[in-house]
């Protein structure tokens, strides 16, 4: 069941505890603390913490899993260990949104989202700066995956109690990302087509990927915002999430992205890869409100836009 705005819980937080209010919880037909766990914390070894630890409580009572849910309220433990960020400094990363479980942050170009074995700062390292600088002590993961090369919003999630369910979110496709990619090749204003082909790792080179018959499903729906002849620019929609995939599909189908150091080739037109993850949007799954947000590309990205449509035409596609 996706909660909406009109269909959903009302909770608050009291310092580290999340309270929802019971009444609202039975209107949307959860009506024990089995309900509860099994729509909000889809991970038996997270409720297991929560219960044999007292994480989870009701009218300030530990609960047991057969309970109905009946009172005031339901308290849970959102940031339960200290996870030593303290004292730690370097880049913040540009915020985008926050709640109680949330984090979005933008990525930008030539940074990886977590540790990659080098010892280079990363998109991960910023967030916990950011988390130490406002003296919160929790465990922040993200929810999703974004290349290196590739500007765009990425999706953390703040709380390990509530991780499984963003995880679950993605895994059931309930997190849409869009993405601008500039291109070389003309693809007319308008045109829509889907790439389908799997992609599998290259067995000659691991850091790439390739379309390959046994590799896995990998589907991008694409539209075309215009074109000049030399340069496209396109919309991307992923429905599936495998490494590099924007990037191997439009290379597949002669559109390679440009400044691609794996797939296509180096143009000055942009000074980083024409590529960037502008738009995440999902249904937020405690408070039920839809929720859009965008960041916006390189400036010299943005003017290739308006080379490419004109003027006045680039906030349009945002």
């Amino acid at each position: 069941m996706i909660l909406d705005e009109g269909n959903a819980m009302e909770y608050f937080m009291e310092k580290n505890w999340m309270v929802l209010d019971i009444p609202s919880m039975q209107s949307i037909q959860c009506e024990t603390v089995e309900h509860f766990l099994a729509r909000f914390i889809p991970s038996k070894k997270m409720q297991y913490f929560l219960l044999s630890n007292g994480w989870l409580r009701m009218d300030g009572e530990a609960v047991k899993r057969g309970q109905k849910l009946q009172g005031k309220k339901l308290s849970v433990l959102l940031y339960p260990y200290e996870k030593g960020y303290k004292g730690k400094r370097g880049e913040l990363p540009e915020v985008v949104y926050e709640d109680e479980i949330l984090l979005v942050v933008c990525k930008p170009h030539g940074l990886n989202v977590h540790d990659v074995g080098n010892g280079a700062w990363t998109l991960q390292d910023q967030v916990e700066a950011y988390f130490a600088q406002k003296g919160m002590d929790c465990l922040c993961q993200p929810v999703h995956r974004l290349d290196k090369e590739t500007k765009g919003l990425v999706v953390f999630c703040k709380s390990e109690v509530f991780q499984p369910l963003l995880d679950r979110m993605v895994f059931e496709k309930q997190i849409g990302r869009r993405y601008l990619a500039l291109v070389k090749g003309e693809c007319k204003a308008g045109t829509r087509f889907d790439c389908t082909e799997p992609i599998g790792k290259d067995c000659q080179d691991s850091g790439r990927r390739v379309v390959c018959r046994n590799g896995q499903k990998a589907v991008t729906h694409v539209e075309s915002l215009g074109t000049n002849k030399k340069y496209s620019v396109l919309k991307c929609a992923l429905e599936t999430g495998r490494t590099h995939q924007i990037r191997v599909h439009l290379s597949c189908h002669h559109f390679p992205v440009v400044n691609d150091p794996l797939y296509g080739k180096m143009d000055p037109v942009i000074w980083d890869m024409g590529l960037v993850g502008y738009e995440i949007s999902f249904v937020h799954p405690l408070s039920g409100k839809n929720i859009i947000l965008h960041t916006e590309p390189e400036e010299d990205f943005q003017k290739a836009v308006v080379e490419i449509h004109g003027p006045g035409v680039y906030m349009d596609i945002l």
